[in-house]
């Protein structure tokens, strides 16, 4: 279980650097301003958290991983227990991230991650873990992302109104809560770090394909 577990925490990690482009989609614009977020904003991230990219990668390599260990094992080690799980990740990120985002209107939450790069490695760090637990409202200014606790618990618990018996325990909906918030930490730090790693890599993108340079051609 623990091993399972932390492959599933490294795939988190991981899913949001599939491509430059995706991750560059995922952090707001610089002149975007916390707590600006309309109607059309939180559809675009509730489709993003739930269908993008980095959110399908995961999908499926949580899938297969679970296959190879036949957890649970009432779906068995084949491809129709592989597309069962498939589907319980994918409608795992459709679930909360339409709970974080339909509760989060009622009250104006902007649950979109906002990089800090002018400031130093500690507080940049410091970010990445507050921001997991903080978002900004309507007026710009943080609060508690009540959005977010009331979604991932929901969207933990629920499922084990549908998964089998050897993983619908309370404590498997608990471990699944770690999980959710470490993937969305680590997420963080992906979209925190990560365009300026990208910088230093020697492969780096040509300008023609630099995101940048594609939108400003859009």
């Amino acid at each position: 279980m623990a091993k399972n577990i932390l492959m599933c925490l490294l795939l988190v990690a991981g899913a949001p650097l599939v491509d430059a482009q995706s991750v560059s989609a995922q952090i707001p614009p610089d002149e975007a301003i916390p707590g600006q977020f309309d109607a059309g904003d939180r559809i675009h991230w509730f489709t993003r958290h739930s269908f993008g990219l980095g959110s399908q990668f995961t999908s499926l390599a949580v899938a297969g991983i679970a296959t190879g260990h036949n957890t649970p094992e009432e779906y068995g080690p084949h491809w129709e227990g592989f597309g069962k799980r498939y589907g319980l990740a994918v409608s795992h990120h459709v679930i909360s991230g339409g709970l974080e985002a339909g509760f989060g209107s009622l009250w104006g939450e902007d649950p979109r991650y906002f990089r800090v790069p002018e400031r130093s490695i500690g507080a940049r760090l410091f970010n990445v873990v507050k921001m997991t637990v903080v978002t900004h409202n309507s007026q710009g200014r943080e609060m508690p992302a009540y959005a977010r606790f009331i979604a991932i618990p929901s969207t933990a618990f629920m499922a084990n109104a549908w998964l089998p018996d050897s993983d619908n325990r309370p404590s498997d909906a608990a471990s699944r809560i770690g999980i959710a918030f470490s993937g969305r930490l680590m997420g963080n730090a992906a979209r925190e770090f990560w365009p300026d790693l990208r910088r230093h890599l020697p492969h780096r993108q040509t300008k023609s394909s630099d995101p940048d340079t594609l939108s400003s051609l859009r």
